[in-house]
This record gives structure tokens, C-alpha cells and sequence, in this order.
């Protein structure tokens, strides 16, 4: 950036210093570094060699400069880079709208409802229902990205007080005015059942969804907590968005599709 300006002479236009201009034009050009790229080192090196290629052309045959060389680039900056990481929940639809771009996760459940076929689920046991509606998941993320002491932590992100799978079912089931399961099969006996190809389509849902809902995970929520605590944002509990999560589902479900497993 600097050497453009020097370049440029008294038709210079200004700079902050801070690559923002070269970043754009890297942007727009669809070359550069991505965020991505810095969690794997081979990648990044790799990646690191086909821009400097390109940028050492500019700078040797443009600018009359010395080209710039990877291994010492990689050593100056490798432990300059601060890294955030975001481990995020199931993410579900909107909280407020409810809306959600592909429907997968506890949404298969919504499937057996709509067909009435949940006179028997699979039991869930203890295990947690980890959700969380996405516009949380990103404002919490943009939130904590912003944080000076953020850099080098891990944060898991989502709902630190989540319900049972079997509680967010009959939840389900008591807001879409639909029955409560009878039958609580376990696991094994269930997918037995699944191995039929006729049970799994008439369903409507794929047997490999089926073993998510007994698999225990636990997520640590502390550093999460403690990052938000004096921005205001929280996980709205499932009770308060359910609701909408129902009626987006509702109103986009295909039938046809959902023949064709195309939900």
C-alpha cells in the first residue's frame, strides 16, 4: 500500500496504513488470503506462494521494488495473527421470524409430526438438545470477535440452559396442537426399524439423523457468558421462539418434496 502511494506521486489519494485498499482489490480480483486459510500452515503456505507470485510481479516489474519472500513473511507474522474460535450450537431459524435456509437437524423431527407418524420416537435419555436460533449465534459472534481479550480463546456458542430432546419434542408436539408420542423406543430397536427402506420413507427422514438425538455433547458456555455479560445479548430460551420455528416449517413444507427427501 505504501509503495502505491509512493508510486502515485501528488496523485496519491491517502492512506490509513492498514491494507484496507489492498484488501478490497484482493477482494474484488477473488485472490488473497482467507481467514480460513490461517488455521491449516500448509494451506496457508501453499495459498501464501500463489499471491506473492502475483503481487511480486507488480512490485518488480511495476514498482521497480525487491519481491517479498514467503519464509520470511510466515516468520514475522505467524504469531502476530490474533485468533478467534467459534464453536457454534445446532443453529435453528430466526428467533423473530423463524426463517432458516436449510431444514436440517431437530427440523427432521417437525417431518414425523407433519405426517403424524410420532405415535413412536426414539428415546433420548439425558441428552441435550443443543440449539440455538441464528441471529444469536451471530450477533453473540460479532459481539465477542470485537472483545481485546477475545484473541487466542475458544468459545463455544449457544444455549447455556438447553432443553432434553425428549422435552423439546413434546414442547413441539403441545405448540402445533399435535399429540404427544406414545412410544419411546430405544435406540438400537429404532434403528432396526429404519434399516426397512419403506419405515425410513414413509417417515420422511433420514435414519442417519436418527442416532444425533442420543448421542450425549456437552458444550462449555463460561467464556461465552463472561464475554457477553455487559453487551445485553442473550439465548432466548426454545419456549420463546418455538413458536415461529413451527410456522416457518409449516408454512414452507413441500409434500412433494418431502417424497423425494428434498426438504
Amino acid at each position: 500500500e505504501k509503495v502505491t502511494e509512493r508510486y502515485l506521486g501528488k496523485h496519491a489519494l491517502g492512506t490509513t496504513k492498514r491494507g484496507i485498499g489492498p484488501a478490497y482489490a484482493d477482494k474484488a480480483a477473488r485472490i488473497g488470503l482467507r481467514i480460513q486459510d490461517l488455521f491449516d500452515e500448509k494451506i496457508f503456505r501453499e495459498k501464501l506462494d500463489v499471491v506473492l507470485k502475483e503481487k511480486n510481479l507488480i512490485l518488480t516489474k511495476v514498482y521497480n521494488r525487491l519481491p517479498l519472500e514467503a519464509e520470511r513473511i510466515v516468520r514475522e507474522y505467524a504469531d502476530r495473527i490474533p485468533t478467534v474460535i467459534f464453536r457454534p450450537t445446532i443453529v435453528v431459524g430466526d428467533s423473530h421470524s423463524g426463517e432458516i435456509e436449510k431444514i436440517d437437524g431437530p427440523y427432521y423431527g417437525f417431518v414425523m409430526i407433519s405426517r403424524n407418524l410420532h405415535i413412536a420416537i426414539q428415546k433420548s435419555g439425558h441428552t441435550k438438545c443443543h440449539i440455538a436460533p441464528v441471529d444469536f449465534v451471530t450477533d453473540a459472534i460479532a459481539a465477542i470477535y470485537e472483545k481485546p481479550d477475545a484473541a487466542g480463546k475458544v468459545f463455544h456458542v449457544g444455549d447455556p440452559q438447553p432443553m432434553l430432546y425428549d422435552e423439546f419434542f413434546d414442547l413441539v408436539c403441545e405448540r402445533w396442537g399435535k399429540f404427544k408420542p406414545l412410544l419411546k423406543l430405544p435406540p438400537k430397536l429404532m434403528g432396526k426399524l429404519l434399516e426397512v427402506p419403506v419405515i425410513e420413507k414413509t417417515f420422511g427422514v433420514l435414519k442417519e439423523s436418527f442416532p444425533y438425538t442420543h448421542l450425549p455433547v456437552e458444550y462449555g458456555f463460561d467464556n461465552m457468558l463472561s464475554a457477553l455479560e455487559d453487551t445485553g445479548l442473550r439465548c432466548p430460551t426454545v419456549p420463546e421462539y418455538v413458536d415461529v420455528m413451527i410456522d416457518y416449517f409449516k408454512n414452507h413444507l413441500k409434500p412433494a418434496a418431502l417424497k423425494k427427501q428434498r426438504w
